[in-house]
């Protein structure tokens, strides 16, 4: 009998060297990725090559080779779905950590463990297209220590199980081979034996489970981030809210498009720094248009996992700001009945964007908000919000000083060589009404001005992925780099906050950054174009048109006065917030927590006119 055989990570690798040494495996199916360091990942794709097993990635790719005399069987693998185009050719036997019925899903260790159970389980089934859904072959239970660490338990489990499964598949392949019947054991496909994905956060693998069940067992919190800007806008909070909460990173593939290598960076630091986080990565960008699907993916996506929680719901949805990404999840938790929490909501910002627009719709969605100024919040009310579940925090960025997460200074002057140089640091994003031609007719006349100025180094970094910046970003591509001149993808938060605290500095362009994220640092912006008008602003903010000859001047007028309008800045530190926003956010959700999801969800519109007429009528209310 030849095998195919289906599996990922140790218990995988362990199994397929034991088959090795004995069976005629013909091929190995593994969902292998030479780029990823975990050093689970890779163990049956290098096993396999070592002894020269063909290996594929999906089972599509080997429904050539599954024949009469070829069985397959499954361990961790958990890649996809066997459908009927494979299961009408082979018998497919899987390996599952529980004792079936109980536990189906993807991750029944993580459940026994949040149940506390003190005998998990271990079983052998037949493949139909469900999920752990086919008749029982074998099971058996398996005492475990509660006290014990958490890899020490697995590992020792891992062992056992893999006696269990070698011992099936022999038995397997015997009866197979005299064509004798193979028992089984009818399989309760009850819904509510299925459980959906659960993680362990990397940094508490060395915890006992006792620990682990603690605090598996913690309200549920959910965060979403489309691109690099957000994440690093919330990486604080999430990072705060992480000490009281079990926290889910939903990261969405946009953010790749530009900033890959800072996601990777902030995943780097939550690992090395032990934070319990858990990223869950989302699919949805068209190779064509990054804007076209991402609504309906995002939403469809988000809602379909946010369905299959009811074990372990999420208490709140944190969702920040106005892109099209956060309103397809924030519609998602609306619908999946989680409470949501807007961050940065009631920014106004009077032009021909979206921005304001769709920051409002997901104010509407929210029943909770996460202000950054008094302007803010009263806007919130404005639109009919309760008072009483808005709360102006401050700007979460703030934090990261307090928090240790700016990057360190001699690693920017490494990066930048910008010693006691002026700084201009140059973002401008394009208008999504706008023309390709024009969007970068005005990105030249910008750049002009600040490659004229009197600054010793300038930084310049890539514009968001919108619609209408594909030559401005083409032009970028080809623009040529100096020792004054650098040009980045992405700085990310924690390096701007670094040369801003560290350095003489100077934010230019239309992000919105130069006016939620200088006033803390006492840091001179010039606001170029419309972007960002009506959005409240400090002092130390000087809105320029697109002129280049006009943004050279003042910027000159800056860099010249640097020292001296630095300090007058002073009084607008506070502007957007202390720097302990997140302690703020923490304590106002905290209020909250305790009332079921039920109740929290339904959301009351305040209407204020009558308030607004009595006063305009001095004293007397409308009819």
């Amino acid at each position: 009998m030849k095998i195919i055989f289906f599996g990922n990570w140790n218990i995988g690798y362990i199994t397929l060297k034991r088959l090795l040494e004995q069976l005629t495996v013909i091929a190995v199916v593994t969902n292998y990725d030479q780029n990823d360091d975990d050093r689970y990942r890779n163990r049956v794709y290098d096993l396999a090559c070592l002894h020269g097993v063909p290996v594929y990635k999906g089972y599509r790719d080997i429904l050539d080779l599954a024949e009469e005399d070829t069985v397959g069987f499954s361990v961790a693998y958990g890649n996809e779905i066997f459908r009927e185009d494979i299961l009408s050719k082979i018998k497919i036997y899987n390996f599952h950590p529980s004792y079936l019925p109980r536990y189906k899903g993807p991750s029944p260790i993580q459940w026994q463990i949040r149940d506390r159970r003190e005998e998990w389980g271990m079983s052998c089934h037949e493949v139909n297209s469900g999920i752990d859904t086919g008749q029982i072959v074998g099971r058996s239970h398996y005492a475990v220590n509660m006290e014990l660490v958490y890899e020490k338990v697995l590992d020792d489990y891992n062992k056992c199980f893999s006696d269990f499964i070698y011992e099936h598949i022999l038995e397997i392949i015997g009866k197979l081979d005299s064509q004798e019947a193979i028992e089984t054991i009818s399989n309760d496909n009850r819904k509510e034996y299925y459980y959906p994905r659960l993680l362990i956060p990397e940094c508490m693998r060395n915890c006992t489970l006792y620990e682990i069940a603690d605090y598996l067992n913690w309200k549920r919190v959910v965060f979403f981030a489309g691109n690099r800007a957000e994440l690093g806008i919330l990486l604080p909070l999430i990072l705060e809210m992480s000490r009281f909460y079990y926290i889910d990173m939903m990261v969405a593939d946009s953010y790749d498009i530009n900033g890959a290598e800072d996601l990777q960076k902030k995943e780097n630091y939550i690992k090395a720094n032990h934070y319990a986080v858990n990223k869950i990565r989302l699919s949805v960008v068209d190779s064509h248009d990054p804007y076209f699907n991402a609504l309906p993916n995002i939403y469809r996506k988000v809602f379909d996992y946010l369905k299959k929680q009811t074990a372990y719901p999420y208490k709140y949805a944190v969702v920040l700001g106005d892109r099209i990404e956060s309103l397809g999840f924030a519609l998602a938790a609306f619908y999946g009945k989680v409470p949501l929490v807007h961050v940065a909501g009631g920014d106004v910002s009077n032009i021909p964007y979206f921005d304001t627009s769709v920051r409002h719709c997901i104010s509407k969605l929210a029943g909770f908000h996460l202000a950054f100024s008094d302007t803010s919040a009263e806007t919130l009310e404005q639109l009919g919000e309760e008072e009483e579940k808005i709360c102006n925090i401050g700007n979460p960025t703030f934090d990261y000083d307090r928090m240790h997460l700016l990057a360190d200074r001699e690693e920017i002057e490494r990066e930048f060589h910008i010693g006691e140089k002026i700084c201009v640091i140059f973002t401008y994003h394009s208008g999504p009404l706008k023309s390709e031609y024009k969007n970068l007719k005005e990105y030249k006349e910008c750049l002009k001005g600040i490659l004229d100025s009197k600054a010793g180094k300038i930084i310049i970094t890539y514009p968001n992925h919108d619609p209408g910046s594909t030559e401005v970003i083409r032009y970028l591509d080809q623009m040529v780099q100096s020792d004054r001149v650098v040009i980045v993808k992405s700085l990310g938060t924690a390096k701007l906050h670094a040369i801003m605290s560290g350095f003489k500095t100077i934010i230019a362009g239309n992000s919105s950054s130069g006016l939620l994220e200088t006033s803390y640092y006492m840091c001179p912006a010039l606001n170029i174009g419309d972007r960002q008008d009506d959005r409240a602003r400090g002092g130390n903010v000087t809105d320029v048109k697109v002129d280049s000859r006009v943004i050279m001047n003042i910027l000159n007028q800056e860099i010249e006065q640097y020292d001296i309008k630095k300090d007058q800045y002073l009084k607008y530190k506070n502007l957007y917030g202390d720097g302990r926003a997140t302690e703020k956010a923490v304590r106002f959700l905290k209020k909250f927590e305790e009332i079921p999801n039920e109740k929290l969800i339904i959301k009351k519109f305040v209407k204020r006119v009558q308030e607004m007429e009595h006063e305009d009528n001095g004293g007397i209310s409308s009819p």
